[in-house]
């Protein structure tokens, strides 16, 4: 068989390809920072499980996603594989997150970080850390301490990567944002800055125009 990872692989493609060569693409997700792939579809079922989930997600089926990703989780959860259990998890999260179930997202962000817990996975882990500090942050922003005592965790664990990534460019943009609501003014900025530089650096554009877009104004943070 033959794989595709990177981006979600949409399903005109996998048909396409296995018409043209007769193979089928496999789903696969790894992470920069491993260096290798860790989680990948089953020959036979490429488009079902997380790769059916991922496809789903960026097409806007959203509810389809949800049910999908769910299945997978417990699925992970049957074969007792934490690393898949922890990703199905924290794809499940921003599915329900997208469907404004914002709790229901939260609860199962923590999920994944007890799954990741059972690992030793630092991107798995800081990922889902920088879910739930940016999520403590809108749902309740007046426990801002919280929410920072994640992000800095989950900084630390970006850095411990040793390259600049995506994720660690996100984190330090609601760093900043927890430390804005804390009254860390100067500390926001400087979160800020650090995010713009990151995410240019690793050609995260969205990232850059939000972090970029933040500021503090009368102690309330533009752009949040």
């Amino acid at each position: 068989c033959c794989v595709s990872s990177g981006e979600a692989l949409p399903p005109p493609i996998f048909d396409a390809w296995r018409a043209r060569f007769g193979h089928e693409l496999v789903e696969v997700m790894g992470s920069t920072e491993a260096l290798h792939d860790f989680i990948a579809n089953r020959p036979g079922r490429a488009l079902t499980d997380m790769g059916l989930g991922v496809a789903q997600l960026a097409s806007g089926a959203v509810d389809d996603a949800r049910r999908t990703f769910a299945s997978a989780a417990n699925m992970f959860g049957e074969l007792e594989d934490p690393r898949g259990q922890g990703a199905a998890l924290t794809n499940l999260g921003l599915a329900q997150w997208r469907r404004g179930e914002r709790y229901d997202a939260y609860q199962t962000w923590e999920l994944a970080l007890e799954a990741y817990a059972e690992v030793d996975d630092a991107a798995g882990r800081a990922a889902a850390l920088l879910n739930l500090g940016a999520a403590h942050l809108l749902i309740e922003p007046h426990d801002a301490d919280a929410a920072l005592a994640r992000l800095s965790e989950s900084e630390r664990l970006w850095a411990g990567l040793g390259a600049s990534t995506t994720g660690l460019g996100r984190t330090l943009v609601y760093k900043g944002d927890a430390l804005a609501l804390l009254g860390c003014e100067d500390e926001a900025r400087n979160a800020w800055k650090q995010a713009r530089e990151i995410c240019q650096e690793v050609g995260d554009s969205g990232g850059h125009d939000v972090a970029a877009d933040r500021k503090v104004l009368d102690g309330v943070v533009g752009g949040l």
